[in-house]
């Protein structure tokens, strides 16, 4: 076997040999290549390590050719300080030092320029110090092409690039315009507390500010930060040098401080030179500057126009409340305890009340408007509200005359402003369990109404179909889209959150309605539910011994109904046509292709202005209750409505009701809820009973994308020959 290698290996070892010697001394090489030819050539960053240096302790020094020299320098409270040569102006605004190195970070380089090129005349330097580190950048003339400036970067050991054109504006900068306008660089939920000559105002752990100095007084957050925004971010115009008033001319004013112990001592000359409307005020280290007059005005506190007192008796949310301590009438305490409360007493064992009483109580405690009020207060009740935040506010309560008078810690006097009564001190029975039933949201699966006995009102049902809620009773030409299902869910909502203001005896009167709801027949519970509503607004659960009033606002929504209130609009907006009745007179009203509704044939005098009023005020027509029976007063017209859908609602219509033609039941017109909507008069006699619930019902025609558009139907559009 031959060792020898192959004629095509030796070749192969030639080339590579002779390419390798090639590359290593490249005969063709010269100067010619060297001075087109760059490494440097591609984009790069002027100062690709400023993003690696805390920023906030690096100053930056700008100086244009023959101009002066602008440091802006980290000052002893971090923020940068604003010099020029060695003058200080002042603090350095804040976003403008933080735009400027954003702009020097992301600053590149456009293309390289040859060791030997003309530069020109040097139009200032750009300066970054990062601790012991300088970068320097020269920045020279334009570029004959426009593209951009000529710089060089001294720390690189004189590199030269075209860079951008945006850095030259940076030396074209007026001093001034790196100097905040602001009067001070601090955002008002940041101060902790305000010193004057003569009151103080701290922020408290709860995060709520008070007086610590002068009369003691809870004080609005938000009234405090709006003063405090505004005094901060006024804008400090003109600006002079600190010579232009002598030192002992200058008075204390105002001391913020903040968070981290910063402070800011404010002080007052006179009036500003030449702007005798404006204060000289020095913010500081740098120069003075003018400020409006009203703005360094005394606080009006107790001025109850001025709204710095704080609106809400206790100005803590449910969830931050942890106990309540009561000293008077009688010692107790409500405090937390996992997800519910406890009452403790003296040698008694704690006692577990409901939760659902206690977030009732405590949401009206603090829920409560107040006022000053000049009386003096006899407390009666004492108690120490606890919070999350370690802080207990003293509340003392007493009645006077015809108001409650309150008093917050040591504060002044306040005045309850609510028209329901408030109960201060609680035990026990305040915290009883008052609901009347119990429904989950979302358990009803039918809904009943039922008339109490000899009253003239009329049975309604509903049930849930496959989510749906549709019509039961009363029959009803529009089906399921007479049905408000709004008014529903809410008489629904409001049935299973019932509680008792009061337990009563079991009425004698007559009894209104009774409601019953059906639940889930899965449930361990009863399936149905039942609930009589008497007049006076008090409700009974039958089976239970005393009966209970509720609040005016649950008992109009359960004696609410549950269709729409407008059903006269409903038809209107889906109508073809309006067959009117008027004793032997018939009169067609059409609505033709552009909207509008016009008189069928040949109208008499004075049809025209009769049938848009007519018009317009059936389509305000809203509806009070439903009533069962034949209406007392004789119908005025009779109308054939033939709806696009292929319906014709036969009804009638009388001084105050509106009724289906043959049935035995009607709607009582709702004057007041009419005259508010453009229609007839609150004042008409022949309005029915305005007593109805909830009078807000949404438009059924918005699920029935196929009927006309109402706003489009205008009943004073008028069109020769009629409307």
């Amino acid at each position: 076997m031959s060792l020898r290698p192959a004629p095509l290996t030796i070749g192969l070892l030639v080339a590579a040999t002779v390419s390798a010697l090639l590359v290593y001394a490249d005969p063709w090489y010269g100067e010619e290549g060297a001075r087109l030819v760059s490494n440097k050539s591609a984009a790069r960053r002027l100062f690709p390590n400023l993003g690696e240096h805390d920023l906030v302790q690096s100053s930056l020094e700008i100086q244009a050719e023959s101009g002066p020299r602008i440091r802006l320098v980290p000052g002893p409270d971090g923020r940068h300080q604003l010099f020029v040569d060695d003058a200080l102006l002042g603090f350095a605004d804040a976003d403008a030092v933080d735009g400027l190195w954003s702009s020097l970070r992301m600053a590149t380089t456009l293309r390289a320029v040859p060791a030997r090129a003309n530069l020109g005349a040097p139009q200032g330097t750009i300066e970054v110090v990062l601790g012991d580190e300088r970068l320097i950048l020269i920045v020279g003339e334009k570029t004959a092409d426009g593209a951009g400036l000529y710089g060089t970067l001294v720390h690189e050991n004189d590199a030269h690039w075209v860079i951008e054109a945006e850095l030259g504006a940076i030396l074209a900068q007026e001093p001034e315009a790196w100097l905040t306008r602001r009067l001070l660089p601090v955002e008002p939920s940041n101060a902790t507390t305000l010193a004057w000559q003569e009151r103080t105002l701290e922020r408290g752990e709860d995060g709520l500010w008070r007086v610590s100095q002068g009369q003691a007084m809870l004080l609005s957050t938000a009234a405090v930060e709006t003063r405090l925004d505004r005094l901060f971010n006024a804008e400090i115009a003109p600006l002079l040098p600190r010579e232009t008033v002598a030192e002992s001319e200058l008075r204390p004013w105002l001391t913020v401080t903040e968070f981290d112990g910063r402070q800011h001592p404010l002080r007052l000359a006179g009036e500003c030179p030449e702007h005798p409307e404006l204060r000289l005020i020095d913010r500081g280290p740098g120069l003075l500057g003018c400020i409006r007059g009203d703005l360094v005005d005394p606080w009006p506190l107790t001025d109850p126009e001025a709204g710095f007192v704080e609106p809400q008796l206790i100005p803590y949310a449910y969830g931050r409340v942890l106990a309540v301590e009561q000293h008077r009438p009688s010692a107790r305490r409500l405090r937390r305890f996992g997800g519910g409360w406890l009452i403790e007493e003296t040698g008694e064992p704690a006692v577990e009340v409901a939760e659902a009483e206690v977030y009732r109580w405590l949401t009206a405690l603090s829920g409560s408007a107040v006022a000053l009020d000049p009386r003096p207060l006899v407390a009666t009740v004492e108690l120490a509200i606890e919070s999350d935040s370690g802080t207990r506010m003293m509340l003392r309560c007493g009645e006077v005359e015809d108001a409650w008078l309150c008093q917050r810690d040591e504060g002044p006097t306040l005045r309850l402003v609510r028209a329901a009564a408030l109960e201060f001190a609680f035990g026990t029975q305040t915290f009883a369990d008052r609901r009347l039933l119990a429904l989950e949201a979302g358990d009803a699966r039918a809904v009943e109404i039922l008339p109490g006995p000899g009253l003239e009102t009329v049975r309604q049902s509903a049930r849930q179909d496959l989510g749906v809620w549709r019509l039961d009773a009363p029959a009803h030409p529009d089906g399921n889209g007479a049905l408000d299902e709004v008014r529903l869910e809410t008489l629904i909502a409001t049935f299973g959150s019932l509680r008792a203001d009061a337990w009563v005896d079991v009425p004698g009167g007559e009894l209104q309605r009774t409601l019953r709801v059906e639940r889930s027949p899965d449930r361990e519970q009863s399936p149905a539910l039942s609930l009589d509503l008497y007049s006076g607004c008090v409700a009974h659960v039958p089976g239970h011994a005393r009966a209970a009033r509720i609040s005016p606002e649950s008992c109009a929504i359960l004696s609410d109904d549950l269709l729409f209130n407008d059903p006269l609009r409903y038809w209107i907006g889906r109508a073809r046509t309006i067959e009117v009745i008027d004793g032997e007179e018939t009169t067609i009203l059409r609505q033709n292709s552009g909207g509008s509704w016009v008189v069928d044939g040949e109208a008499p005098d004075g049809a025209k202005s009769r049938w848009s009023e007519e018009l317009s005020a059936w389509d305000s027509w809203r509806s009070a209750s439903l009533r069962g029976g034949a209406p007392t007063e004789p119908a005025r017209l009779e109308l054939q409505i033939r709806r696009v859908d292929g319906v014709t609602v036969a009804a009638q219509l009388g001084p105050g009701w509106l009724r289906l033609k043959g049935r035995d039941w009607y709607y009582v017109h709702n004057a007041e809820l009419s005259a508010a909507e453009g229609g007839p008069s609150a004042g008409d006699p022949s309005a029915g009973d305005p007593s109805a619930g909830d009078p807000s019902a949404g438009d059924p025609s918005a699920d029935d994308p196929s009927a006309p558009d109402v706003a489009t139907t205008e009943p004073s559009e008028l069109g020769e020959g009629g409307l």
